[in-house]
């Protein structure tokens, strides 16, 4: 029901879905941690599928306004670019077809060359850059906070929970602010 919405509301009026996108990727970390009695926060946490899925929606709608249609320089390194990625997801050699096709989610973010060049203007990319610069002080702040305060226990309870080994940098646990 939620992907419907989300479609809806991408189709309709992505714009509003972009801000959306950049405000959740700020905060999806911290919402994460907030709600670790809920979230699992492991490979299969849902929360983490909302972000490709906005871009993936976002993609769609630039697809509509026509981003694909011009070619220029750029565009065809791009689109030689995605199809390399998908080819080598697709390679027998890696191993499994479920990691390579599971790797490709790091790839979404090439949708948004497509996102940017049909739904950007002036305008938009003036809103998202203040919006990044304005959401860069809060997640500044609270990653100070960690460093010098320490941990609040939501943090330290997500800390013990996972073992992600690029937290723990020579017996250190680095801060990480409110990103995933």
């Amino acid at each position: 029901c939620s992907i419907l919405l989300l479609v809806g509301i991408g189709l309709r009026a992505p714009r509003p879905l972009l801000i959306g996108l950049v405000l959740w990727l700020t905060a999806i970390g911290l919402i994460r941690r907030l709600l670790s009695g809920v979230s699992s926060g492991g490979a299969a946490d849902p929360l983490l599928l909302v972000g490709p899925a906005c871009l993936l929606v976002l993609a769609l709608a630039a697809y509509e306004r026509g981003a694909f249609s011009r070619h220029t320089g750029l565009a065809r390194v791009v689109i030689v670019y995605t199809l390399l990625v998908v080819v080598s997801a697709l390679n027998p050699l890696q191993g499994s077809l479920m990691a390579g096709v599971t790797g490709l989610i790091f790839f979404v973010p090439l949708a948004a060359f497509w996102v940017g060049r049909a739904l950007c203007d002036d305008r938009t990319m003036g809103v998202v850059l203040r919006l990044v610069a304005v959401l860069a002080l809060p997640a500044a702040a609270y990653g100070l906070c960690q460093t010098f305060a320490g941990f609040p226990s939501w943090d330290t309870r997500w800390i013990q929970s996972i073992t992600f080994a690029s937290l723990n940098v020579g017996g250190t646990i680095r801060p990480f602010s409110t990103f995933s």
